[in-house]
């Protein structure tokens, strides 16, 4: 039998630590000017593009928010809750970045995705650790999935 926990184990040590090395810099500059850093999970969400608009328009200061976005979508062979099979899943990021209104956050580096296929998704936890390593010194985190 398989030891699981062992397993798992091993794969954080291989994958995960190496990315809490802290000699390992920052892939964006740190930052001192009251911006905030909003950590996205979302688990093939339909509604992400519409997070990521309402976020920005509620933004007193849209070009301090930056969002770290891990999308984790089905793109073929999916299937329901219900075993049903349904078509690929939107992808949030790509409707919001091609919508004329909020394309400039885009071409600002103000979205920062991380895209995992579905069925290779590790949890929440997991998830919202790869989002945190999308954090790029904001001053202000907002976590939300």
């Amino acid at each position: 039998a398989v030891d699981i926990h062992a397993a798992y184990k091993s794969l954080v040590a291989e994958h995960l630590l190496p990315l809490d090395d802290p000699s390992i810099t920052p892939p964006f500059p740190i930052r001192d000017d009251d911006s905030i850093f909003l950590s996205v999970a979302a688990y093939r969400e339909h509604l992400l593009a519409d997070t990521l608009k309402s976020a920005f328009l509620h933004a007193t200061h849209p070009e301090k928010l930056y969002a770290g976005v891990i999308v984790q979508n089905c793109h073929e062979n999916c299937k329901t809750g219900k075993g049903k099979y349904a078509p690929p899943d939107v992808d949030g990021v790509r409707d919001f970045c091609n919508d004329a209104d909020f394309a400039g956050y885009c071409r600002a580096g103000q979205i920062r995705p991380l895209y995992v296929n579905a069925t290779s998704s590790l949890g929440p936890a997991v998830t919202r650790f790869y989002a945190s390593q999308l954090w790029g010194g904001e001053t202000y985190y907002c976590q939300v999935d």
